[in-house]
C-alpha cells in the first residue's frame, strides 16, 4: 500500500507536474536548456490536462467497453438464465456524516453506479452485491453508506454487503470468497466506464465471467470547439482519473491481476 501510494502521489498531477518544474529549475543552474525544456513540459502540461479535448482524449483511451444499451437486456436475460447471475456494484466514495441528513452521503459518481445497478436489478430481477470497505476519515464502510442510500431512496434493499475491501483487488477477490457460497460466478459489473478495463480484468482474474456495465462515459469535444481549451477543474479531475488508470493497469500487468 505505501509504494502505491507514493506512485499516485509523483507520478499522477498536480505533484507531476509540480515536479516538472521543481527538476526544471533545479537543472538551470547547470543544464539550462534541458530545465527550461522540464519547466515548459511542466506547465504545458498543467495546461492540457485542464482543457475538455485533452482530458477527453485521456479517458477515451481507458474507455475500451461499450455502453450496455437498453437494446442489448434481451441477449443478457438469455445469458443470466443459463448461470446464477448477480450485479456487483464496486464502490466509489462517501462522505461519513452530514449535518443537513444526520448520516452518510454518497458522492456524485457512488450515486451514478448505485442508481444504474438498482435500475438494472429491477429490469432484470437480480440480487445486488456492494462492495466498499472504509476510507480515510470514514467510520462507516463505503457498502454500508450504498446500502443505506438504497433502502431509504430507492426502496431497495441489497442481498449483500461487502465492508472490508480498499482496492479494485480486493474488491474482487473478496466479493469472489461471497458470492462463491451461492454457488455465483458470473456477474454484471458496475462501475465508471473509465474504471472498467482495469476492474474486468480484476474480477476476471478471480474466475467470474463478467457483463460490464458501465455508466458515465465521457461527452465528445472537438478541437474546434474553443470551449474545449478553456481549462477547467472538472477537466483537470478527468485528466487525473484516466491517468491513474493507466498507472493502475501498469501496475497490475507487473504485479499481476490475481
Amino acid at each position: 500500500m505505501i509504494v502505491r501510494t507514493i506512485m499516485k502521489m509523483w507520478f499522477l498531477p498536480p505533484m507531476l507536474n509540480i515536479l516538472l518544474i521543481l527538476v526544471g529549475l533545479w537543472l538551470m543552474r547547470r543544464w539550462r536548456r534541458l530545465g527550461l525544456s522540464l519547466i515548459v513540459l511542466g506547465c504545458l502540461s498543467l495546461y492540457l490536462f485542464s482543457t475538455k479535448w485533452f482530458s477527453t482524449q485521456l479517458l477515451r483511451s481507458v474507455e475500451v467497453y461499450p455502453v450496455l444499451s437498453y437494446d442489448q437486456h434481451a441477449s443478457v436475460e438469455q445469458q443470466i438464465r443459463a448461470r446464477p447471475t448477480a450485479i456487483v456494484m464496486l464502490g466509489s466514495s462517501h462522505t461519513g456524516f452530514v449535518p443537513e441528513y444526520g448520516t452518510s452521503q454518497l458522492n456524485v459518481s457512488a450515486i451514478l453506479r448505485v442508481n444504474y445497478a438498482v435500475w438494472l436489478a429491477k429490469k432484470l430481477n437480480l440480487p445486488v452485491l456492494a462492495t466498499g470497505g472504509s476510507s480515510s476519515g470514514n467510520k462507516i464502510a463505503h457498502a454500508m453508506a450504498v446500502a443505506e442510500y438504497t433502502a431509504e431512496h430507492l426502496n431497495f434493499e441489497l442481498r449483500w454487503q461487502e465492508s472490508r475491501a480498499r482496492t479494485t483487488y480486493e474488491n474482487a477477490s473478496l466479493s469472489k470468497t461471497m458470492l462463491a457460497e451461492d454457488g455465483i460466478d458470473q456477474i454484471i459489473l458496475v462501475s465508471q466506464s473509465f474504471h472498467m478495463r482495469r476492474a474486468v480484468a480484476l474480477f476476471e482474474a478471480q474466475g467470474f465471467e463478467v457483463i460490464p456495465a458501465a455508466v458515465d462515459y465521457s461527452q465528445p469535444w472537438t478541437a474546434g470547439n474553443i470551449h474545449a481549451w478553456i481549462p477547467t477543474l472538472s477537466a483537470y479531475e478527468d485528466s487525473y482519473r484516466a491517468l491513474h488508470e493507466h498507472l493502475g493497469w501498469w501496475w497490475y500487468s507487473i504485479k499481476g491481476f490475481k
